[in-house]
């Protein structure tokens, strides 16, 4: 059809709100989402900050607001890098977004020309795939180990001088990994004489099992790494607040990006939170997240090791939401996923998270832990282990 642009060609459909559309259809068990587990959002906390900001500063929190955000919200986001991770930001290179799925959107508007080099993780965030690829770039996929990006593997990348690497460099979706310290120092000691800028997601940082904080590319590279949070994780994503941190020009021009596409995120779902976090302990609340997701996680990894043949190793992650197996090559995730809907079960496919399904390297699943009720980790782990050894012993 004439009438729509070039680039609705290029937008791949996201195989994942598909899935999830099937998820929704019926009893099934779902390791498809990457969905916090809603039995945790603080629903009275909010109720009581909600009703405080309207009480108190209704007008302010229901008239437009600067683009920017909040600055008490600005200012608490800045407090906590240097509380968690010794880390200096000021509240004005801070830009508030709706989640971070905008602040990706608004970094291709800034960067991207159609064609452009970008670099991604392989397999890598869908959710930036489908964000990114709405400019036409061209999308180089460079394959992720156990320590992070495959660093021999960027050089040759670099050759072709992208703008943009994005990566996850703390429990990354869709693998759950964690960068190195080596490959850290790696990266930024190499991007450090080139034009191209890391975007780094820490949207899962604060779901570390141990309750450590890792340390962020963003402080080995300041001004060359543009740094993407939300409350997502920790609060609610239905609020849709995430931000941007980076140096206060490129804040400039993000923002101005930002005016041609929603003036600004809400004024009252910033304050709500805000109010939230002064009126409670959000470390507290944070600790409860991370203890669940253990015990989900420890369920899922123990039930899997039971399940599975021993031929098939499993990467126990140290936070996150996910686990992610790596199937031998005569598995077919696409036909074992088709043989999984029979039993009500589903999970994503791994070629799902490159820029080409087609070209995927690997042959992994990302299984979801957060939000599947621990019976159903149960059921559906030792049913995904029977099937996968199904498909293991019939092509032996």
């Amino acid at each position: 059809m004439g009438h729509y642009s070039s680039r609705m060609d290029t937008m791949p459909v996201s195989f994942l709100r598909e899935i999830l559309k099937a998820a929704n259809s019926g009893k099934i068990i779902s390791f498809a989402g990457g969905l916090p587990d809603e039995s945790l959002f603080p629903g009275n906390d909010l109720k009581n900050a909600s009703i405080k900001v309207l009480e108190e500063q209704s007008a302010k929190a229901l008239q437009y607001t600067v683009t920017e955000g909040y600055q008490p919200l600005r200012e608490w986001i800045a407090e906590r890098y240097y509380k968690t991770r010794g880390m200096t930001v000021s509240p004005s290179e801070i830009l508030i977004t709706s989640g971070s799925q905008q602040a990706l959107d608004l970094i291709g508007k800034v960067f991207i020309n159609k064609g452009d080099p970008l670099l991604m993780e392989g397999p890598g965030y869908l959710g930036a795939i489908q964000a990114f690829s709405a400019f036409e770039p061209t999308l180089i996929s460079i394959p992720v180990n156990q320590d992070g990006i495959d660093i021999p593997l960027l050089e040759k990348a670099l050759l072709h001088n992208p703008k943009l690497l994005y990566l996850g460099s703390s429990f990354q979706n869709p693998t759950s990994i964690c960068y190195s310290e080596n490959i850290k120092n790696r990266l930024a000691s190499q991007l450090a004489s080139t034009n191209t800028f890391i975007v780094e997601d820490d949207a899962y940082g604060e779901l570390s099992f141990d309750g450590t904080y890792k340390s962020l590319i963003k402080q080995l590279l300041p001004d060359k790494t543009i740094l993407l949070g939300s409350f997502s994780k920790i609060i609610s994503p239905g609020l849709r607040i995430g931000w941007i941190v980076a140096e206060e020009s490129l804040i400039r021009k993000l923002t101005l990006a930002k005016q041609a596409t929603d003036l600004h995120s809400s004024n009252f779902n910033q304050m709500l939170i805000c109010q939230y976090l002064k009126e409670n302990n959000p470390d507290k609340h944070i600790n409860t997240i991370r203890q669940h997701y253990q015990y989900k996680m420890q369920l899922l990894y123990d039930t899997l090791c039971k399940a599975l043949p021993p031929s098939i190793a499993i990467h126990k992650p140290e936070g996150g939401m996910f686990i992610y197996l790596n199937l031998p090559p005569s598995v077919n995730a696409d036909e074992l996923l088709d043989k999984c809907l029979k039993h009500n079960l589903v999970f994503v496919p791994g070629k799902y998270f490159f820029p080409d399904p087609g070209l995927a390297t690997g042959n992994g699943i990302r299984v979801n832990f957060s939000c599947v009720p621990p019976e159903d980790i149960i059921h559906g782990g030792t049913l995904l282990g029977r099937l996968i050894s199904e498909e293991v012993n019939t092509s032996s």
